[in-house]
């Protein structure tokens, strides 16, 4: 399965913990694999990667993790040999990391090849990494094309730079039956799962189920609330959406976050800050709730469970048929063929 074939496409980045960028690559990757050949390049395996690789093994996807093939080689030099002894026909980039090593070896490199960056990150990053982001943002000219999941993102890149929706498989996604109220993502500052506490202190008898782990989760286990229910980091999502009912988002910062695409996929309608995308993706009262402010969550959350079925089975409808209409594979990925091979 992970021999090379000439002239792939492949699907570069720097894979830590499983997140919304390699939930948008396995999704890409899904979808590519039938109309070409397509491979992972993870630049280096770290402990937490092993989720990614069991997910790429699972949906039969091929992948190679540079650092291993190439033991020997520093990453910029791993990944330019990678060129030039495999010719893939495409090398597209996910993240700053693997986005300035691409597009480096755009430049540095005799084979041709197309180079393709996606900037993900919604958020403004602190410390050595927003220098980092900067760099990647100002050498955006370097790609072919560059692509960004959402306007806010695409307006801080200084050169031309088209928009692309995150999308899911939505035939691979079952209806969900459930009936939680939950949180799922990362427990960093961006996400904003501190409003959580309070949010369960306003709403005493509802139970909020929180899905996820990061730097915030100690802070989340100390609030004290019996009603906010912690699950911690779980690798198989899959088995926890059929118990969802509405999804919260409180973020600060987003794109178009890939669990809001999934959870609308499965009928679960989602309440969420106007941040990002989210707009472009919800119509409140309608496919799901949309507010300014975290604490209006909580007006939200009441009208959900204040509706009647009829009511809620509408939202449902109406969230699942969005995904199918603007935010699917079967309308992205012929799209991103036609980027690809131009």
């Amino acid at each position: 399965m992970n021999l090379f074939q000439r002239n792939e496409i492949w699907l570069v980045l720097d894979s830590r913990v499983f997140g919304g960028i390699e939930s948008h690559v396995l999704q890409l990757a899904c979808g590519l694999k039938v109309h070409r050949p397509v491979r992972i390049i993870l630049l280096k395996a770290y402990p937490d990667s092993q989720e990614m690789i069991e997910k790429l093994r699972l949906n039969d996807i091929p992948f190679t993790v540079l650092s291993e093939y190439f033991p020997h080689h520093k990453t910029p030099a791993a990944l330019k040999q990678a060129i030039h002894r495999f010719r893939p026909a495409v090398v597209h980039a996910h993240g700053y990391k693997a986005s300035l090593l691409c597009k480096l070896a755009r430049r540095t490199s005799k084979e041709t090849f197309r180079q393709i960056s996606t900037f993900h990150a919604g958020e403004i990053p602190a410390g050595r990494v927003k220098w980092y982001d900067m760099l990647d943002r100002i050498t955006a000219f370097m790609s072919d094309q560059s692509l960004a999941v959402s306007q806010l993102i695409q307006q801080r890149i200084p050169f031309r730079t088209e928009k692309v929706n995150n999308f899911v498989d939505t035939e691979s996604l079952p209806v969900s039956q459930g009936q939680q109220i939950a949180f799922v993502g990362r427990l960093s500052y961006e996400k904003g799962p501190d409003f959580l506490p309070e949010i369960t202190r306003l709403l005493p008898e509802v139970n909020i189920h929180c899905y996820g782990d990061g730097p915030l989760f100690s802070q989340l286990s100390r609030s004290g609330q019996h009603n906010l229910i912690l699950h911690g980091h779980k690798s198989a999502m899959d088995t926890f959406w059929p118990d969802i009912g509405l999804l919260i988002i409180c973020s600060r910062a987003e794109g178009l976050p890939m669990a809001a695409l999934e959870a609308m996929g499965r009928g679960i309608p989602v309440a969420a800050t106007a941040v990002g995308e989210l707009p472009e993706l919800i119509r409140h009262g309608e496919n799901g709730y949309l507010v300014r402010q975290a604490q209006e969550l909580v007006s939200c959350i009441q009208d959900w469970l204040h509706r009647s079925e009829a009511e809620r089975r509408q939202m449902q409808l109406q969230a699942r048929e969005t995904i199918v209409q603007h935010y699917s594979n079967l309308t992205m990925i012929p799209d991103m063929m036609r980027k690809y091979f131009v």
